[in-house]
């Protein structure tokens, strides 16, 4: 027993770089008593334990006091027995690695694309009958974005084509409010987004557009944000959503016919971004 003793003290000195016994507190419980911490000075298996505690005083317990004797490092000296170590990675390295980077700034950057499906139903103006139509399109945007718990806001401009046929296309300010459930690294979110529209691109009519009015967007979605290696540094998410939108626009063709246009868009969109 003794020597199994004495080959886990030489193990411990070789793992501490042979700190000084101040860095250890022992500890030795006892029966029937509250247990004693200190420094073992002496231990002599079936016999006695001495311990000299921190404020000076010496206790020799006789074998049949002692229940059990536990050594280990006082956790208040921990660093300094690190910083001893000729090859010990520093604490704040090693708080860095363990735990992910936290951001330092206010803001996150958000961007996004999108695919966008439905019905077109448009207005021909002077001909008098209105026509449904399946269209495709797509876009992307960016948007400045300030967290505050389980709430983000943001603001920003998303450019869309809103009809592949037609090449119609808006260009638009908006700002969102989101809404996320629960506080784990992958989470749902219900998310708000408004603003206003500025149309243009006349497509493949071969003119321009000549008057234009500013229109509001409506873009309810849920989705689901999941978390990147770098914490908050990076978030991948992904929304369903339906976008509502009603333009009003006149185009003036190579034979400089004026064309009026009212179209009432209404999508299905998917979408994915990340933020960082």
């Amino acid at each position: 027993m003794r020597l199994t003793l004495l080959i886990l003290f030489a193990v411990s000195g070789l793992l501490l770089g042979q700190a000084p016994a101040s860095q250890f507190i022992d500890v030795v419980h006892l029966h029937g008593k509250d247990a004693v911490t200190g420094t073992v000075i002496t231990y002599e298996y079936g016999i006695r334990v001495v311990v000299v505690q921190d404020n000076g005083t010496t206790l020799d317990l006789g074998w049949d006091e002692v229940k059990r004797v536990n050594f280990r490092l006082d956790k208040a000296r921990e660093a300094e027995v690190a910083a001893a170590q000729p090859f010990t990675v520093a604490p704040e390295a090693i708080t860095e690695e363990a735990t992910p980077r936290k951001l330092k700034r206010k803001f996150l950057h958000q961007f996004s694309a999108s695919m966008s499906f439905g019905a077109t139903q448009a207005d021909n103006g002077d001909f008098g009958f209105r026509f449904r139509r399946v269209t495709i399109g797509g876009g992307a945007a960016y948007h400045l974005v300030r967290s505050f718990k389980n709430i983000n806001v943001g603001v920003g401009a998303d450019i869309s084509l809103m009809n592949h046929q037609q090449q119609e296309k808006v260009l638009s300010a908006t700002g969102q409010f989101e809404y996320q459930f629960g506080n784990g690294k992958n989470r749902p979110f219900v998310r708000f987004e408004a603003g206003m529209t500025y149309p243009f691109g006349a497509g493949r009519r071969g003119g321009e557009v000549t008057e234009r009015t500013i229109s509001p967007l409506i873009h309810p979605s849920v989705g689901f944000e999941f978390g990147g290696t770098t914490g908050q540094l990076q978030r991948l998410f992904i929304d369903l959503g339906y976008r509502f939108l009603t333009n009003r626009f006149t185009i003036t063709d190579a034979n400089l016919d004026v064309i009026q246009r009212k179209v009432n868009y209404q999508r299905l969109v998917l979408r994915a971004g990340v933020r960082f």
